[in-house]
């Protein structure tokens, strides 16, 4: 480096310079004392750099500067910020230039255990005498139930295979029918069998459930074709019966009498026993496949989900009486399509009767209450932008199961 003669400079003595090459930008020279230095300092400016994460309070962060150098007001400092992410941020909250997307659990929302999906096609949730809850599950190899009694849960892995078609039951009763096999209990869920007398296995071509109250009941094959069986009392095995015609539609019921819907005579037959029926409400359906008939008071309901009577596409539908079954004046659908299987589904809740429908690619947003009347229109709360895949009643709340794991307890 170049020595240079002691000057004064203006009235300033260079040798008492202190600066050194750190102190000046990289490529800018200066002198100090005797010497021309060539600065190494980093000019930074218009840059982005990296710094580190230090602490944090209400309203602001401090990070540390990893590099040495020169800041302009157009230098930019990046520091990490761990779980900054959208989903940790309440849905349209912006921290820090991210917006949030997370709908904030509300407390009456309780976690499931893990290894929870609940089925959304011909299954209810089944309350259980005793105050617990079954919830039919569909996750991966687990498929079967959920048992919840409180905020516990319990998952009872039954159906090899996720395909849970449908769960019937109540009081200490339940049984749950996939596409390889089938269970029943009756002690509330604790301890499931096969059920005795009736073999539903993966080569089962075609097979549904009912549940009347006190008894179960099971079609094999398709259009309600023969064999038909049913419960003893106990429920601890099945005897085939003879159905006077295939025409008869089985539904789920809970007076301990049979319903049947019937084609070629039209109307709604009930019985005691599966084989002596007589006409109990005049009924014309434009929808196969009758699911159930709720009762109260002198609200009737009865339910179906299947196809158009033409056979081309599919549809659901739930007509509704006021009178005792005298006229069914009103009813419930979701409409008619060929690519989607539709559902309705009904539940009692604090005396009031509740339907909702749904498809195979919309899920419920909507629950009606049948009363005085009247239907009246509840809308759904969504967790994490999803409606729930089924709604049911534990006496207290409408109880609503999500696919995300959780449950949430609805007050109407």
């Amino acid at each position: 480096m170049p020595i240079i003669n002691e000057t004064i400079i203006s009235g300033v003595n260079a040798k008492n310079a202190t600066a050194t090459s750190k102190d000046i930008l990289q490529g800018k020279t200066a002198v100090a004392g005797k010497e021309l230095i060539t600065g190494s300092m980093p000019d930074k400016t218009g840059q982005t750099v990296n710094g580190t994460f230090y602490s944090g309070t209400t309203g602001y962060i401090t990070g540390k500067i990893a590099q040495e150098g020169h800041y302009a007001t157009n230098s930019k400092l990046k520091i990490p910020v761990s779980n900054l992410t959208a989903g940790n941020i309440k849905k349209g909250i912006n921290i820090g230039g991210v917006v949030g997307t997370l709908e904030p659990i509300p407390s009456n929302l309780s976690l499931f255990a893990e290894y929870f999906s609940p089925a959304n096609n011909d299954s209810e949730i089944v309350n259980f005498s005793n105050g617990s809850l079954a919830i039919p599950n569909t996750y991966s190899d687990r498929g079967g139930v959920c048992l919840v009694n409180g905020i516990t849960t319990t998952v009872k892995s039954l159906v090899n295979g996720s395909n849970v078609r449908q769960l019937v039951g109540g009081g200490t009763k339940a049984m749950i029918r996939g596409n390889y096999g089938a269970f029943i209990s009756t002690d509330s869920g604790s301890i499931w069998k096969s059920p005795v007398g009736v073999n539903i296995t993966s080569s089962t071509s075609a097979a549904f459930i009912r549940f009347n109250g006190s008894k179960f009941y099971v079609c094999i094959g398709l259009n309600y074709t023969t064999p038909h069986y049913v419960s003893n009392t106990a429920c601890t095995s099945f005897s085939v019966v003879s159905i006077p015609s295939n025409d008869y539609e089985v539904g789920s019921s809970t007076d301990g009498i049979w319903y049947a819907y019937n084609h070629s005579l039209g109307g709604i037959y009930s019985s005691s026993d599966l084989i002596n029926w007589t006409k109990k409400y005049t009924l014309t359906s434009n929808v196969t496949n009758f699911i159930s008939l709720y009762k109260l008071g002198s609200i009737v309901c009865a339910t179906f989900n299947g196809r158009s009577r033409s056979g081309s596409n599919n549809t659901s539908a739930t007509y509704i009486s006021y009178d005792n079954g005298l006229t069914f004046s009103d009813s419930l659908s979701i409409g008619i399509s060929s690519s989607y299987t539709h559902h309705n589904h009904i539940f009692t809740h604090k005396n009031n009767i509740f339907v909702y429908s749904f498809h195979s690619s919309k899920l419920p947003q909507t629950v009606y209450k049948v009363a005085n009347g009247t239907k009246t229109i509840i809308n759904l709360p969504t967790v994490n932008s999803k409606y729930p895949n089924i709604i049911g009643s534990n006496g207290t709340s409408l109880i609503l199961a999500y696919n995300n794991g959780v449950i949430r307890t609805m007050s109407v």
